[in-house]
């Protein structure tokens, strides 16, 4: 068996969420990103293990299931379980969520097609992002390609409501005109999206009454 080389290359944080930390990496020589979860004081030190792995097994899987969909992703580099580690090849570029408004023309227009269509095909892989806003999508302005990131909420899930919820996040995450193409795109990739844009109206329409019986 091949011996990976694994090493960090700054000590300091370049990202952290609820749930992880993001280390700079070099992987078998390669510019990589270590994931690692970390652990939680709260709960049972065995079933924090427990859940901590499993997390780490079910998003090295997703990676793997969008990657061959053809969607821009990083790349599963490896994986170690003991550390509660991924590796994924390091992602150049700045948020979409920065640059999105600074976008015009046909250049704008391609990007929330693309968007639209990445979901669709994501969610035709039976994956759902489970985060899908613009702050986890890259933007590599010079080849002018994006690049979805954070699977860490993502699940494998073939449900209409769970995709409709995606959607929904996506939609507020840009604006109603900009809107109009994703789903323009999403629509052109996904056999089944009047069904699942159906049920986005439908969530929207729940909110909208939930917020009114608030209000009373």
């Amino acid at each position: 068996m091949k011996e990976r080389r694994i090493k960090t290359l700054v000590p300091r944080l370049v990202g952290k969420g609820a749930e992880a930390e993001l280390y700079l990496a070099e992987y078998d020589g390669e510019r990589a990103v270590c994931k690692r979860r970390v652990g939680k004081k709260y709960r049972i030190p065995e079933l924090d293990s427990l859940i901590r792995e499993e997390r780490t097994k079910r998003e090295a899987r997703i990676l793997v299931a969008v990657k061959e969909t053809g969607v821009n992703c990083p790349k599963l580099m490896g994986i170690n379980l003991y550390g509660k580690e991924i590796f994924m090849s390091f992602v150049p570029g700045v948020l979409l969520r920065e640059k999105l408004d600074l976008i015009k023309g046909k250049k704008l227009e391609k990007i929330l097609l693309k968007m639209g269509g990445d979901l669709a095909r994501i969610h035709s892989r039976g994956v759902v992002h489970g985060d899908s806003t613009t702050s986890n999508m890259m933007l590599d302005e010079k080849a002018f390609e994006l690049t979805w990131i954070d699977f860490g909420l993502s699940e494998f899930s073939s449900s209409i409501e769970e995709q409709a919820t995606d959607l929904l996040l996506l939609k507020k995450s840009v604006s109603p005109q900009q809107f109009v193409f994703v789903k323009k795109g999403y629509s052109q990739n996904n056999p089944i999206a009047k069904n699942i844009f159906a049920r986005l109206d439908e969530i929207e329409k729940r909110g909208r009454y939930v917020v009114r019986s608030m209000a009373r």
